[in-house]
């Protein structure tokens, strides 16, 4: 099994394979951050408030066409969600920050809700690409225990929606590592998940992902293409 991700992919319609698109949730405005820009917009030393060149000062090598933007505003969604099914694309693999209360987790988990509300507007699918590392960086103490409430959040709100992607019957579940869980921690946490997902870790990382691993995909990498010699397509 293979699973391109790609950018921006305006040629998708042209493809005879299944474009989705991996899109991150985590851009607030000052109107949805309590009246200062979302840090990515910002990071460390940018303004969007300043207009260099015509465009504003944000972290980023690419300026939106409609401006720095809030992930959950409905008119951006269905904006976005239809510039994608205008070009062909079938749907979106959507970064998920797991349930922790800390830091834009929840804030992030509300975006990714009102995405998805606008796939099944669009008529486009989605699936979780779950960030595993935000257990490390949240200081959680028991790691499996709160991956395990994550599967079962997956599991009742996402899995059984009509547009969530299945492979072979299952849902797919993409994990942005591992980075925290590791080996039979996937397992362990998947215990409560009828049916098991199809799983799929980062290129070179299915060794880590558990007896119920299913390949891998590809991302960006500062090595280019090297890790094609080691990519696992089942």
């Amino acid at each position: 099994m293979k699973i391109f991700l790609l950018l921006i992919p305006l040629w998708a319609s042209a493809q005879s394979h299944d474009i989705y698109v991996h899109m991150m949730p985590w851009f607030e405005t000052k109107e949805t951050n309590g009246g200062t820009w979302g840090i990515h917009w910002t990071m460390a030393n940018r303004n969007p408030d300043n207009i260099i060149d015509g465009k504003q000062d944000i972290a980023s090598f690419y300026h939106p066409e409609i401006g720095a933007y809030a992930s959950a505003d409905p008119n951006v969604i269905d904006w976005q969600m239809g510039y994608m099914k205008t070009a062909g694309i079938k749907g979106i693999f959507l970064d998920w920050p797991g349930t922790t209360q800390a830091m834009d987790y929840p804030k992030n988990r509300e975006n990714c809700e009102a995405i998805i509300a606008g796939t099944e507007r669009a008529g486009l699918q989605f699936a979780v690409v779950y960030e595993d590392n935000n257990l490390n960086l949240a200081g959680v103490p028991d790691k499996i225990a709160q991956g395990t409430a994550d599967m079962q959040y997956l599991q009742d709100n996402y899995f059984s929606k009509s547009n969530y992607v299945k492979v072979n019957g299952a849902p797919l579940l993409l994990d942005f590592g591992p980075q925290a869980l590791f080996d039979a921690n996937w397992d362990a946490i998947f215990t409560p998940l009828n049916p098991k997902p199809t799983f799929l870790t980062l290129w070179n990382q299915h060794q880590q992902g558990g007896s119920m691993v299913a390949g891998e995909y590809a991302w960006v990498y500062s090595n280019f293409l090297d890790g094609l010699n080691n990519w696992l397509v089942h």
